[in-house]
């Protein structure tokens, strides 16, 4: 800016000048010889200057004036604003790349890689931090000036992810893989492996549907909510899933398979285990494995040693081998009866329990004065017991809904070439064993006596 020049006698003038955007007043004493600190205020009065005088640098460049300006004023620096930020509830892709668990006794477990993330539906997934504005500053003309605002970042949801209205918080809408695209939030509900499961995979735990498009190495295990699917074999794997499984290849060497839907693999051998709440179904041969289905068995070729269990029928093209492998069949209703009582059990268990909670969790609402952390703690728990209860009633009203009707049941297993010595096979209220080869094609008990046809 400018200066102004104010003469207070004719041997001394008393100049003001200012530096950029005013932020700053000085004097010049022409000659630099001492004057009354009034004649300086005056001059800054004249020139405008309203805020920020420095009282003491005033005094010094009326008494001990240089030839140099000499700053007396000094404005307010607008402060900045701060950018956005957003915080992110998931690990990123680079802390997924797989670092073996560390266990409690300094091992390391080089199955459990920690690649597969999971979130479950209304899980807030990131957070939105708002840029701050500038804080205006004020120069010694008492003018405002404008600083620099904090910038602004988007934070942006995608698929099966919901951004809220006020744009500062992304929640899951399904239980699933969270990913991140830039600021984009989304939410996968599945899983694909290209390869095999094996070191450089690990174990997956995931909520939602699994992918693999190669085998699952000996040691590892798969556990989804939804379906499971393999393209290739499984050899001394587990998996576990809520939903289906399938798998193109067998199932080998002591491998382990739970499920809540049908089981579809080519071929099961080595002493494996499968077991369903629907049925079991085997393109080609089963041998020395132990096979539980809530509904049917149903085996494209042989089938042969082992154990199986089945609430409705088993059915294969042979049953047994002409050396007289044991191969036991049962096909008894009690055993689901039972797991349902149990369910039945539990429920009512729960709900007793769920009705104190809610007691207490209202009289915590009531009162002002309850302990810190009780509502949250007393909440925690309430919400704890809603899921299993809601888990156990859907898992009571699916297996009622499995389960065969116990009265007139007509329990059945079928080989269509005939049954080979060996074979022993469980009704609800008859026993049958297979002492030579026999050209029956099926077997059955209704109203407690067995019928063979």
């Amino acid at each position: 800016m400018g200066a102004e020049a104010t003469e207070l006698s004719a041997e001394v003038k008393i100049e003001v000048s200012f530096g950029p955007q005013a932020m700053e007043a000085l004097v010049t004493l022409t000659p630099a010889e001492p004057v009354e600190p009034a004649a300086l205020q005056y001059a800054l009065k004249a020139a405008g200057v309203v805020f920020g005088i420095q009282e003491e640098a005033l005094q010094q460049a009326a008494l001990m004036p240089t030839r140099e300006p000499m700053r007396v004023a000094q404005g307010q620096e607008p402060e900045p604003g701060a950018d956005a930020s957003i915080s992110y509830f998931f690990r990123s892709n680079e802390e997924r790349r797989g670092r073996p668990k560390a266990l409690v006794d300094g091992r390391v477990d080089h199955r459990e890689l920690g690649t597969i993330e999971n979130v479950t539906k209304g899980q807030v997934l990131a957070a939105k931090t708002p840029a701050r504005p500038a804080r205006p500053g004020t120069n010694v003309l008492g003018l405002p000036v404008p600083g620099k605002d904090g910038r602004d970042i988007p934070l942006r949801a995608g698929q099966n992810a919901q951004l809220s209205e006020d744009e500062l918080f992304v929640t899951a809408v399904i239980d699933g893989q969270p990913m991140l695209d830039g600021t984009r939030v989304s939410v996968q509900p599945i899983v694909v492996i290209s390869g095999d499961v094996d070191y450089s995979v690990g174990n997956i735990n995931f909520q939602g549907l699994v992918k693999v498009g190669g085998n699952v190495l000996p040691g590892f295990t798969i556990k989804a909510t939804q379906d499971i699917e393999i393209g290739g074999m499984i050899e001394g794997a587990s998996l576990e899933a809520g939903g289906s499984v399938s798998i193109k290849g067998g199932v080998r060497q002591h491998s382990f398979i739970t499920s809540h839907g049908d089981v579809t693999v080519k071929f099961i051998d080595s002493e494996s285990t499968v077991i369903t709440r629907a049925n079991v179904l085997v393109v080609e041969s089963c041998m020395h494995s132990q096979l539980t289905a809530g509904l049917a068995v149903k085996i494209g070729k042989k089938l042969i040693g082992g154990a199986t269990q089945a609430g409705e029928y088993v059915a294969a093209e042979e049953i047994g081998v002409a050396g007289g492998t044991h191969t036991a069949i049962d096909v008894r209703h009690t055993r689901q009866a039972r797991v349902l009582e149990q369910l039945e059990r539990a429920i009512r268990l729960l709900t007793t329990q769920l009705a104190t909670v809610n007691q207490t969790f209202n009289a915590i609402l009531a009162n002002p004065k309850a302990p810190a952390g009780a509502y949250e703690k007393t909440r925690e728990i309430k919400m704890q017991i809603e899921a299993r209860l809601d888990q156990y009633t859907v898992e009571l009203q699916e297996r009622r809904a499995d389960s065969p009707v116990d009265s007139g049941r007509q329990a059945f297993v079928i080989s269509l070439n005939g049954f080979h010595p060996g074979v022993q096979i469980h009704f609800d209220h008859a026993y049958y064993e297979v002492k030579s080869r026999s050209p029956y094609s099926r077997i059955s008990e209704l109203h407690g006596k067995v019928h063979t046809s």
